[in-house]
């Protein structure tokens, strides 16, 4: 039986006015080099994930921006006419940007608008400049970030079924989304709490422990890390990565956590007999499939090349990401910062 995941609301919101934000919100992004615009602009959609390089993630401006023509009117007043329809004035609903990372568990509130500031913002909206003032999920570049734009209910109201009451409660929102290369991998730690180290029979003292999921796909059908494994980190560290994102001792154990990950996954696919007879077409979109693809080029020989070091060198396939993410120079500034 095919299955589909969807948010279920308990009241109905405006389709026309959810379109419009889909229709005529985006982000932009102009790469910055020393202070100064270095590249083509960037455009990201409503429901669309940009990876980046890095520098580019930790460097560029990023502007919520509207689309030339839009007419900001007609969604300002389709929000005033369904503030009055659940019981308020125009000022029981607002406009919110939030950032956010699933990877180190923050949801930042980045800008709030009443109906009438969002009107006035035609011009846009600046998020992150290339300076160090950045939101922290302008700084999560190993990990990716969201930008959300919602409508959310600004007062607490009466009960009455069919319709938003609750204060906070989101009527609509679009997501912008931002990675690099390797945050398709779908790779989720888990606070290691006191009650999971009871679970799993490990010490105060352990920092990250992996097992594969209970629930999760095998190995050559998972798409994702998260479909396949179980990743614990120690909830307080997890809480200190969270809160400086960009330090670099935070970024080398988030790379750390990372390939530990991938060296879990790697080991499994070593003792599992059956790599040995899997060709390049069978793993395709498959969580394997997308391991070799980040540490190779689209050429077919290069990676049934990289297949092969899997198959036969693990070791070696392993040192080819200890590579991609700049391992050693990570070390280096995290011991620099320890001076």
């Amino acid at each position: 039986m095919a299955e589909e995941n969807r948010v279920v609301r308990p009241f109905s919101a405006p389709d026309d006015l959810q379109d419009w934000i889909d229709q005529n919100v985006f982000l932009e992004l102009q790469p910055m080099t020393d202070g100064n615009a270095d590249g083509d602009v960037i455009t990201v959609a409503a429901g669309e994930t940009k990876r980046l390089e890095p520098k580019t993630y930790l460097t560029a401006d990023i502007t919520l921006r509207l689309v030339p023509g839009a007419d900001m009117k007609s969604f300002t007043s389709g929000l005033t006419k369904y503030a009055k329809l659940v019981g308020g004035s125009k000022d029981v609903l607002s406009v919110v940007l939030y950032g956010s990372s699933s990877f180190l568990k923050f949801t930042d509130e980045l800008c709030h608008w009443s109906i009438s500031e969002f009107e006035k913002s035609g011009d846009g909206y600046k998020i992150a400049s290339s300076g160090p003032l950045r939101p922290r999920v302008a700084k999560t570049s190993h990990n990716g970030g969201n930008f959300e734009l919602a409508v959310v209910l600004q007062q607490q109201l009466d009960a009455v079924v069919g319709m938003p009451w609750r204060l906070g409660t989101w009527i609509f929102r679009s997501s912008f989304s931002l990675g690099n290369p390797l945050e398709g991998f779908g790779f989720t730690p888990l606070p290691l709490t006191k009650e999971k180290r009871i679970e799993f029979g490990i010490g105060p003292e352990t920092f990250k422990f992996a097992k594969k999921s209970d629930f999760g796909d095998g190995l050559f059908e998972s798409e994702t890390l998260d479909d396949f494994i179980e990743f614990y980190v120690d909830e307080e560290i997890l809480a200190r990565l969270s809160a400086a994102p960009r330090n670099a001792q935070s970024a080398f154990i988030q790379t750390e956590i990372f390939l530990s990950a991938i060296e879990f996954v790697v080991l499994e696919a070593s003792n599992d007999p059956d790599l040995k007879d899997k060709s390049l077409q069978e793993l395709s979109g498959t969580l394997v499939d997308k391991m070799l693809r980040a540490i190779s080029t689209e050429r077919v020989e290069e990676l049934n090349n990289t297949l092969s070091l899997l198959k036969n060198n693990p070791q070696i396939f392993l040192t080819k990401y200890e590579e991609l993410v700049d391992y050693r120079t990570r070390l280096l500034k995290s011991i620099g910062e320890m001076r």
